[in-house]
C-alpha cells in the first residue's frame, strides 16, 4: 500500500486472496494480472492506483469481491479476460470510465451486480450465451453504450442493469426473455424501437420510463403486468397494440407523459377488460379475427379448419390433409401436431408443410440370398428372380410395374419385391 513508485508487480499462480488495500495508491502501477488461483478480492486491492492502465483478469475460481477492488482507478482503458473465467463479481469494475472494450470468454456465467456501472467509454457489448445471469445495475450509466447483444438463454433483465445507459439504441430481446425487472432501461432516451418477445410476462415499475420509443408499441400476448411508470414519459409512442386476451394489469402512472387519445388495438370482444384496467386511454380498437390457412404444396395436401376463430372463441381448430404418397410434416409456426389448436388474435396466416411419405408398409431388406437388384443405365435389372414374380413399387407404396423391363425410370428411391420376399430398395440416379 501506498508505493507510490512501484511499476510493476508479478503475482504468483499459487495466489489465493489480495487483500483489501494491498496496491492501494501504488499510482505508478500501469497493469497488473490476476491468476487464475485467485478466488478473494478484498474492498480497494487496487484503489487509487491512478496510473493503472490495463487488467489482464484471469480469475477463474472467484466467487465474490467487496465493494470496489479497482475504486477510483480512472485511467483503466483496456480489461482482458481469461479463457476460464466464470463469474464477474460485483463493482469489480464501477466506475472506470475509461474502458473501451470488453470482450467476454465463453465460459462466462454470471456478470455481478453494478461490475462495469459507469463505463460510460464502452460502446458496445456481447454477452455470450453462456451467460444465465446479470445483476443488478450491472451496466447502469454506461452511458456511451449503443450496442448490446444478448444471451440467447437469458429469462430476466433485472432491476436498473441498463438504467442511464442514455445512447443505447439497438437491443434484441432473446424469446426466452419473460421479465424485464423495474428500472431495466429507465432514461434510455436513444431507445426509439422496442421488440418485445413473444414469451415476455411482466414489465416492472419505470421499465421503459422515459425512453424514446416512436411509433407503434406492440404488447404481446402473454403479458400480465406493467408495473408503476413502466412506459412514463414515453411521449413519442403515436399506437399501441396489445395482443393480451386480458388486459394486463397496469401500475400508477404506467403511461403518463404517452398522449391518452392515440388508437390503443386490442382483441375483439375484450373492450371491457381493457375500458376497466387501462381507463387512461379512450381510443380503443378491437381487432378484426382473420385466419389464413394454405398448403405450402397443394399437389402434396391441403388444409382444412374444423372450428373457425372468432371473437367469443379465438381459438381455432386446423387440420392437415395429405394426399396419397404424402404425409403432414410441420407448421409454419413450428408445431407438429395434427390437427392442431391455434390462438388467433388479429390477422393470422398458417401454413401446412408436407413431405413424401416413406413408410409404405412394404417389409424391405438390405439383402437376399442368390437375388440382387440394382440400377443400370436409368433401368432396373433383377438378377436371381428365377420364376418367382416381380413387382416394382415408387416410393409411395404405388405398384408401377409386374417385372423387370428395359424402360428407363426417372430418378429416384424403388421398392423391389421378389415373390414372398422383402423388398429391396433401389435407387436410380
Amino acid at each position: 500500500m501506498g508505493c507510490s513508485s512501484l511499476t510493476y508487480v508479478h503475482l504468483p499462480s499459487e495466489l489465493y486472496a489480495i487483500e483489501m488495500n494491498a496496491f492501494a495508491r501504488c499510482s505508478s502501477l500501469t497493469s497488473i494480472t490476476i491468476p487464475e488461483s485467485v478466488n478473494t478480492m478484498w474492498a480497494g486491492a487496487f484503489q487509487d492506483c491512478i496510473g493503472l492502465t490495463a487488467v489482464h483478469y484471469n480469475a477463474a475460481a472467484i466467487r465474490s469481491n467487496t465493494n470496489q477492488p479497482f475504486k477510483n482507478d480512472t485511467n483503466i482503458a483496456t480489461v482482458t479476460f481469461g479463457d476460464n473465467v466464470q463469474i464477474i463479481c460485483r463493482e469489480l469494475f464501477t466506475g472506470c470510465y475509461k474502458i473501451t472494450n470488453i470482450t467476454f470468454p465463453a465460459t462466462l456465467t454470471s456478470i455481478g451486480e453494478s461490475a462495469f456501472q459507469g463505463c460510460r467509454g464502452v460502446t458496445s457489448i456481447v454477452i455470450p450465451d453462456s451467460v444465465t445471469n446479470i445483476g443488478i445495475g450491472a451496466f447502469a450509466d454506461c452511458s456511451g453504450l449503443r450496442s448490446v447483444t444478448l444471451p440467447s438463454t437469458l429469462t430476466t433483465i433485472k432491476k436498473s442493469t441498463f438504467h442511464g445507459c442514455s445512447q443505447l439504441s439497438d437491443i434484441a430481446f432473446p424469446n426466452t426473455l419473460t421479465t424485464i425487472d423495474d428500472g431495466a432501461f429507465c432514461g434510455c432516451r436513444s431507445l426509439t424501437s422496442v421488440s418485445l418477445n413473444e414469451n415476455l410476462a411482466n414489465i416492472g415499475d419505470s421499465a421503459f420510463k422515459g425512453c424514446g420509443i416512436t411509433g407503434m408499441l406492440l404488447i404481446p400476448w402473454r403479458v400480465t403486468a406493467i408495473g408503476g411508470e413502466g412506459f412514463m414519459n414515453c411521449s413519442g409512442i403515436e399506437e399501441i397494440t396489445s395482443r393480451c386476451m386480458t388486459a394486463p394489469a397496469v401500475g400508477s402512472r404506467a403511461f403518463e407523459g404517452i398522449d391518452t387519445g392515440i388508437a390503443v388495438n386490442i382483441p375483439c370482444g375484450k373492450l371491457e377488460s381493457y375500458a376497466s384496467r387501462w381507463a387512461y386511454f379512450h381510443n380503443f380498437h378491437e381487432m378484426e379475427v382473420d385466419l389464413q390457412v394454405a398448403s405450402d404444396n397443394p399437389e402434396q395436401g391441403s388444409v382444412v379448419v374444423d372450428v373457425a376463430p372468432s371473437c367469443s372463441n379465438h381459438v381455432a381448430t386446423v387440420r392437415a390433409v395429405p394426399n396419397p404418397g404424402f404425409r403432414f410434416d410441420h407448421w409454419s409456426n413450428g408445431d407438429n401436431h395434427n390437427p392442431t389448436s391455434v390462438l388467433v388474435i388479429d390477422s393470422m396466416a398458417l401454413t401446412a408443410f408436407f413431405d413424401i411419405d416413406t413408410t409404405t408398409g412394404i417389409a424391405e431388406a438390405e439383402a437376399l440370398p442368390g437375388i440382387r437388384a440394382y440400377a443400370q443405365d436409368g433401368r432396373i435389372v433383377v438378377e436371381g428372380a428365377g420364376r418367382e414374380p416381380i413387382r416394382i413399387y415408387d416410393i409411395t407404396g404405388r405398384l408401377i410395374a409386374t417385372a423387370a423391363d428395359s424402360r428407363p425410370y426417372r430418378k429416384g428411391i424403388y421398392l423391389v419385391k421378389v415373390g414372398p420376399h422383402p423388398a429391396l430398395k433401389v435407387v436410380v440416379l
